[in-house]
């Protein structure tokens, strides 16, 4: 298992708000900074992982995979509930451009996590298959009401994770995600779309 590297740079939270390095100045990167000391110190980072999803067992609710299934893998990660509390604090005094840095920190960190466990669930390729990109529910062509279905079956609540009546999850900066594994033989698209996450260029496992 790859070390992960729980921190952030000014740099890596511009993409995020849509400005170029050559137009943050002083001001910004000091808010910038401050937001991630901010995320870093109050973040209660978790996640949990499932390689390969029992396939006689587990079932999406509607969503049907593109390609016959040779491997489901299926995951979650999690910042924790005290993130919530400070987007909260800063929304009720009033700073909400502050707030916006602080959500998009966020969002750098839980992608950041997200990435190492795709990184895992990747690095865990055996002969004869391979993988398409991952995908969340909620975005494209996977329905938000499988996060309750994948949320259970990974029981993440025991990491502090719960899915909303309207499917949503709690705390806010939690990210599902699954991988889905066919056979190497099968030409399907999917296989070769980079997911441009993980830093590889070209990506080493879809190459």
């Amino acid at each position: 298992m790859k070390d992960i590297e729980l921190n952030l740079s000014v740099r890596e939270i511009l993409p995020w708000i849509k400005v170029k390095p050559e137009n943050a100045d002083e001001e910004l990167k000091k808010k910038i900074e401050k937001a991630i000391d901010e995320i870093l110190s109050l973040s209660t980072v978790a996640f949990v992982y499932n390689l390969e999803a029992d396939l006689d067992f587990f079932e999406f609710q509607v969503y049907q995979p593109p390609f016959p299934l040779k491997r489901l893998s299926l995951a979650c990660i999690t910042l924790g509930k005290e993130i919530d509390t400070l987007f909260e604090f800063y929304s009720k005094k009033g700073e909400d451009s502050y707030r916006y840095l602080l959500e998009n920190s966020a969002n750098a960190l839980v992608e950041k996590v997200a990435d190492y466990v795709n990184f895992e669930i990747c690095s865990s390729a055996e002969e004869g298959e391979k993988q398409s990109f991952r995908k969340s529910p909620g975005i494209g062509r996977v329905p938000i009401m499988e996060n309750k279905v994948i949320a259970e079956y990974l029981y993440a609540d025991k990491i502090g994770v719960k899915v909303r009546e309207n499917y949503s999850l709690s705390p806010k900066k939690t990210v599902i995600f699954m991988v889905e594994w066919g056979d190497r033989h099968i030409d399907f698209h999917e296989f070769s779309k980079r997911c441009n996450h993980c830093g590889y260029s070209p990506c080493i496992y879809r190459i």
